[in-house]
């Protein structure tokens, strides 16, 4: 009996280091079974250029300051947006450079480093000061850490006329808020899960020459544009289109609105709304 009771502990000795071995070898199958995405590396800096939510695209873009008269000067800000998930690195500020006469120079920097998802901007001047009427060009170069749109190269042009000619100018309102191009955080209120809320909103035409109005975009989950007829806005008259939104989803909702017209200084008239579903 003692030797069977020996060789039954034996046999059991055996057994449980078989399955432990077992189960260890399980384990490390699991392991190398883990999904390999969890260690995917971050997407590199990626530079985006835009002007009022507008990209602009490497190479191949030219962006028009428009006519102003002599003496006179314009300003016009673009925005560097890091649409990577790594630091993006300037290497030193936007390079202008003329292709005819002195005309643009860069009068606000930029930051150099741009974390992901953030943006920075810089300012150029065009200026009429000293050079006869006619257009205008220059280059403007953005060296990076972008692997691959570095450099980021697009370009500009600009007219100068003897006098300031006769030009549209258009102003928008939602209620009492004087909106700007590029503002980012018009916020329309709150809204019921589900429920569906107009937003007017009132465009009038400021300028000394008729506003012509090539179309109207939204972009947005929830958010609809609502049909409207409007071609053109005599100087000194209003007009309204409607908004439209519902989700079925909690939370804060945002969308795109882009005015395409052909007024000079806002033909780009872009900016951000903001609802909140309860």
């Amino acid at each position: 009996m003692n030797i069977q009771k020996r060789i039954v502990t034996v046999l059991m000795t055996v057994a449980f280091i078989l399955l432990f071995s077992g189960c260890n070898l399980f384990i490390e199958m699991f392991e190398g079974m883990r999904d390999p995405a969890d260690d995917t590396p971050p997407v590199p800096a990626r530079i985006g250029i835009f002007y009022r939510e507008v990209p602009i695209l490497n190479g191949l873009d030219s962006f028009d300051f428009g006519s102003i008269a002599a003496g006179d000067g314009k300003y016009i800000e673009f925005t560097i947006r890091n649409l990577g998930e790594t630091r993006l690195v300037l290497e030193g500020q936007p390079l202008i450079v003329n292709t005819s006469g002195e005309n643009f120079s860069l009068q606000t920097n930029a930051a150099l480093a741009i974390e992901a998802g953030e943006e920075t901007a810089f300012t150029i001047y065009f200026t009429s000061e000293g050079d006869d009427a006619g257009e205008y060009r220059a280059s403007v170069t953005i060296k990076s850490n972008d692997s691959i749109r570095n450099p980021f190269t697009f370009y500009i042009t600009g007219s100068i006329v003897q006098s300031h000619p006769a030009e549209p100018d258009i102003d928008v309102y939602y209620q009492n808020i004087n909106i700007k191009p590029g503002d980012t955080s018009v916020d329309l209120g709150t809204v019921r899960i589900d429920q569906i809320r107009q937003y007017v909103f009132h465009m009038t035409n400021m300028g000394d020459a008729e506003f012509t109005l090539s179309g109207i975009e939204i972009t947005g989950d929830g958010f609809e544009l609502l049909p409207y007829e409007i071609e053109s806005i005599a100087v000194s008259d209003s007009v309204n289109f409607k908004v439209s939104f519902t989700s079925s989803e909690s939370g804060s909702h945002s969308g795109t609105i882009l005015i395409d017209s052909k007024d000079p200084y806002d033909y780009l008239f872009g900016f951000n709304v903001m609802v909140l579903v309860e």
